[in-house]
């Protein structure tokens, strides 16, 4: 509409999608609100319920040891045996000889058992910590749940417009490429809603004989609009093109792209990326494989800060304020479904560096 003149039915058209845009962040904004707060008092939950079994713990060992006291008084020779044999049973293994002060033994007995508690208790901690993040995953997938069937239905109207119109239409070459990138980008849009959905599930990966390099190049031409917006240089370092190697394109691509856009947001404007390719024999005996196909992705940008290294590859953390925090989870998530790794190194105002390792 723009393009034949009619601004002002172009301007309501646009308006009308830019509403249904705001309602559907506003009600992601307050969904998010909610699942905090869920969350929170999840939280408070587990800490009064390890309150209270702590508590209960430290009450219990003074009770029993002044009723054991109670009773061997009353009724020692009736329960010296017994007791002994309570009190003694693991001793005895180690060293036959009789022990004259049976409660002094049945006291380190329950010296041991505060001891047992306490390692219970952190087991426990370690447990509530898991069971928070196995809630953050299932909320994570209902909320894909919910936005897949807010957002499918229209992006497949969009798409079958596209489909009719590309046919309708007596296209020229520059036109065919923006709606084959608009096709491309939509496409993109219904894989990541996907990745919501099947987060907390082993990826599905279908596994073809592929050339990473062609990969590498798709991924750029995908995001050549994107990246020219950030105003970015990318060089592709490659002597020669990686071998042939058994993997699922779709997924890599979706890594690279993870990393690429990251790397973009980071650096702002201005920003460098050069891609390097070549083979590598690892030697580190930590590795399940001699010979990978090395894909590294050196940025200029900021750089990752110590106190957050070690949580780059957690699900739901995220430097940016509007950011998921899934991108680089799915990325590991995905490189080790491959059999392979990806690491990173990284130093404070002088860039970060990706390197993805295949095995083949």
């Amino acid at each position: 509409m723009y393009k034949e003149g009619k601004n002002e039915e172009g301007a309501r058209e646009h308006w009308k999608v830019r509403k249904q845009f705001i309602s559907i962040y506003n009600l992601c904004d307050k969904f998010k609100n909610i699942q905090k707060k869920s969350i929170l008092e999840t939280r408070n939950n587990y800490k009064k319920s390890a309150k209270i079994v702590t508590i209960t713990a430290w009450c219990t060992v003074p009770a029993v040891i002044i009723l054991i006291f109670l009773l061997s008084f009353i009724l020692y020779k009736q329960i010296l045996k017994p007791i002994r044999k309570l009190a003694l049973e693991s001793d005895m293994k180690k060293s036959p000889a009789p022990v004259r002060n049976e409660i002094n033994a049945l006291s380190k007995r329950v010296n041991s058992l505060v001891k047992n508690i306490n390692e219970t208790h952190a087991k426990l901690e370690e447990s509530r910590e898991s069971l928070i993040q196995s809630e953050k995953l299932a909320q994570a997938g209902r909320l894909a749940a919910g936005m897949a069937h807010s957002v499918r239905n229209p992006l497949t109207s969009v798409k079958m417009r596209l489909f009719t119109l590309e046919r309708s239409l007596n296209l020229n070459h520059t036109q065919m490429e923006d709606l084959d990138v608009i096709s491309e980008e939509i496409r993109y849009i219904d894989t990541i809603l996907r990745n919501f959905i099947e987060f907390a599930r082993p990826p599905k990966m279908q596994f073809h004989m592929i050339n990473p390099s062609e990969v590498v190049d798709m991924t750029l031409e995908l995001l050549k609009h994107r990246i020219e917006s950030y105003k970015t240089d990318v060089k592709v370092k490659r002597d020669t093109e990686l071998p042939v190697i058994s993997a699922d394109a779709e997924q890599l691509k979706e890594v690279m792209v993870n990393i690429l856009l990251n790397a973009c947001e980071a650096m702002r404007e201005d920003g460098k990326i050069l891609i390097e390719e070549k083979i590598v024999y690892p030697d580190s005996s930590e590795d399940s494989f001699k010979k990978a196909v090395q894909i590294s992705i050196r940025d200029n940008g900021p750089g990752i800060s110590e106190s957050i290294k070690k949580k780059i590859f957690q699900p739901f953390f995220s430097s940016k304020e509007e950011g998921s925090g899934l991108g680089l989870s799915i990325a590991k998530r995905i490189i080790d479904g491959h059999g392979g790794k990806i690491t990173f190194e990284s130093e404070v105002n002088k860039g970060t560096t990706f390197i993805i390792q295949l095995p083949f």
